[in-house]
């Protein structure tokens, strides 16, 4: 049963990122209110000044940055095609080249399924690891499929000191050395630096025409002012009846009702002052409550609609594109695939619990998040560090905003509101070991029990508990081990 749960996650998980994937269509970078024209404007200025600066100190004359990876959703970059995503990374990587005099190098893995590029990845880097080779700078993959391999086979190093690195910036993950971090040190390097941190990142669309019928406006205002919390969620879409014509909410159940649980400011792995993972042995009543509150909003079957599947597409009905469900619940990547839909929507942040809450927090899809790391034999720790800091810092100037174009040009959601909706998405993006190593299939658990589709989630999740923070030390005394 397990194996079949898996299984039908990853299905789904692979549908909604190909969605977002590069196609061999050509996309016209000449939108009206394109993000893609402020490239190269004082608007980058900050980040031009960071990169000169950079390069003033630090100059790779003659080499070669080798990168190994799954590459963004397959695209190419060897040259500007015209799609979004595959020309920024293509003035990405020359303007790595022409700043610190190297030559980039990336070597594209491919395979049959979405998992297969990153199982290669790690392959390859294990064996030059073992070789002692030393052939690769950098390797990019999904931690679930490749990551985490790698950091189990002991073949990757630190990277929160290498030279050059500034963690602190804007283009990584928000508080990623507490967010990433196992056993006292950084081993995936995530953000804006991947492609996967636009498309893993968990929001909620809403149907424009039916906001208009049932008159719900002023959307966007309530995020803004810091009001959009899950009691405002239910007070505004009460006005559509639960009478099985239209639907408040669709969303999907495998990991996506954990967006609602992780948007709510609370985590299933914690790590304590000196650094150390586990998941607690107790939930404690906070996070019951909070867990509780949500089965009972969306156990309502006939205003919400949760993982009711078709077998043959995997998309969950009634379908948002239908225009018969005001929200839908999903990752970034699902709104390329509404772009030539009939359906007029605008993008929203998961709610907060409450309006104390600082930030919306956006849940990184498990099996999407995707992260740079550096083998144990590399030969210039000074480039890596430099280098990569430089595509992360890069990627802000040219891969936001072409994704900003990418996810704003569906039908209807360009309108001035929606970048600052995306803003506020990325700002604080949630990621878990718990569910990206499927420690005691907890993150089942979370997410069944918040789906109002599990009772007695509060005995299952301690016994889950106890088999994870077994894995946990399995998994840093492995690490520590090789470490010395």
């Amino acid at each position: 049963m397990k194996t079949k749960i898996l299984a039908l996650f990853l299905a789904c998980i692979m549908t909604v990122l190909c969605l977002a994937a590069c196609s061999g269509k050509k996309e016209s970078s000449d939108n009206n209110g394109s993000t893609t024209a402020s490239v190269g404007s004082n608007e980058f200025a900050a980040i031009d000044d960071y990169i000169a600066e950079l390069a003033s100190e630090h100059n790779f004359d003659g080499s070669t940055f080798t990168v190994i990876g799954k590459g963004s959703d397959h695209c190419e970059f060897e040259e500007e095609t015209g799609s979004l995503e595959n020309d920024a990374l293509y003035r990405r990587m020359r303007e790595i080249e022409e700043s610190f005099g190297i030559t980039y190098d990336f070597i594209v893995c491919t395979g049959e399924n979405y998992a297969s590029p990153s199982v290669e990845v790690a392959s390859k880097v294990e064996a030059d690891a073992m070789a002692g080779t030393g052939e690769y700078d950098a390797a990019e993959c999904n931690v679930m499929m490749g990551g985490q391999t790698m950091l189990s086979a002991g073949v990757l190093q630190p990277v929160e000191e290498l030279p050059g690195l500034d963690l602190a910036q804007s283009w990584w993950l928000n508080n990623i050395e507490n967010q990433f971090g196992i056993g006292g040190h950084l081993y995936f390097l995530t953000g804006k630096i991947v492609t996967d941190h636009y498309s893993d990142a968990s929001c909620i669309l809403f149907n424009k025409q039916i906001a208009e019928d049932f008159g719900i406006d002023g959307l966007y205002d309530i995020v803004t002012a810091g009001e959009w919390t899950i009691d405002k969620m239910v007070e505004v879409t009460s006005v559509i009846p639960a009478d099985g014509s239209y639907y408040r909410m669709s969303m999907g159940g495998y990991d996506e009702p954990l967006a609602y649980y992780f948007g709510g400011g609370f985590s299933i792995c914690e790590t304590d002052e000196e650094g150390n993972l586990s998941l607690p042995l107790a939930l404690g009543s906070e996070k019951t409550d909070w867990i509780d509150k949500l089965a009972t909003i969306f156990s309502d079957e006939k205003a919400y609609y949760i993982d009711k599947r078709n077998e043959e597409t995997n998309d969950v009905f009634p379908d948002f594109a239908d225009g018969n469900t005001f929200i839908f619940t999903d990752c970034m990547a699902s709104v390329a695939g509404f772009r030539d839909k009939d359906v007029e929507f605008g993008v929203l942040p998961i709610p907060k619990r409450d309006v104390s809450q600082k930030e919306y927090i956006s849940y990184s899809h498990a099996m999407a998040v995707s992260s740079y790391t550096v083998s144990k034999v590399v030969k210039d720790v000074e480039k890596v560090g430099v280098i990569l800091e430089a595509m992360a810092a890069l990627s802000e100037k040219h891969l936001e905003p072409a994704y900003y174009d990418k996810a704003l040009k569906g039908r209807g959601t360009y309108d001035s509101e929606s970048r600052d909706m995306l803003d506020l998405i990325y700002a604080a993006k949630k990621v878990d070991y718990a569910v990206t190593y499927q420690w005691g299939d907890a993150w089942t658990i979370f997410s069944a029990a918040v789906a109002g589709t599990k009772d007695g989630y509060v005995g299952d999740y301690t016994s889950s508990s106890r088999l994870a923070n077994l894995k946990i030390k399995q998994l840093i005394k492995q690490v520590t081990s090789d470490s010395k």
